[in-house]
C-alpha cells in the first residue's frame, strides 16, 4: 500500500507542477495580440458590428484566467447614428479555472 500511495501522490504532483508550468508558460509563448483580425472579424459576422481593438490584449492565467483589453469600440448597427454603440477605455474578463471541472461558470469584469 505503500508503493501505491507514493505512486500517487508523484503522479498528482507531476500534474500539478505540469499545470504550474503551463501557467508560467503560456502568457510568454502565445500572443492574444495576434487574434485581434480574428476577434474582430468573428464579432462582425455574429452581430453585423465592427469591433475596433486600439489597445493591446494581456492574457493572464493566474489566479483567474483573464484578458485585459484597451480601449475597445463597437460600431452601432445599421440604420443607426454614426456613434459608437459602447466605447471602452479598458475591459477587463476573468474566469476562475477551477469551477469549469464541475460545469460552472465564475466571472469577473
Amino acid at each position: 500500500m505503500g508503493k501505491l500511495l507514493r505512486l500517487v501522490i508523484f503522479v498528482i504532483g507531476g500534474l500539478v507542477l505540469l499545470l504550474v508550468a503551463a501557467a508560467i508558460i503560456l502568457p510568454l509563448v502565445v500572443n492574444p495580440n495576434d487574434f485581434k483580425d480574428e476577434i474582430a472579424a468573428a464579432v462582425k459576422s455574429e452581430t453585423g458590428r465592427t469591433l475596433s481593438i486600439e489597445g493591446d490584449i494581456e492574457l493572464s492565467v493566474f489566479p483567474w484566467l483573464g484578458l485585459d483589453v484597451g480601449p475597445v469600440s463597437l460600431s452601432n448597427a445599421a440604420g443607426f447614428s454614426a456613434r459608437p454603440f459602447a466605447s471602452m477605455k479598458a475591459v477587463q474578463v476573468r474566469i476562475k479555472l477551477l469551477p469549469l471541472l464541475s460545469k460552472e461558470l465564475e466571472m469577473d469584469t
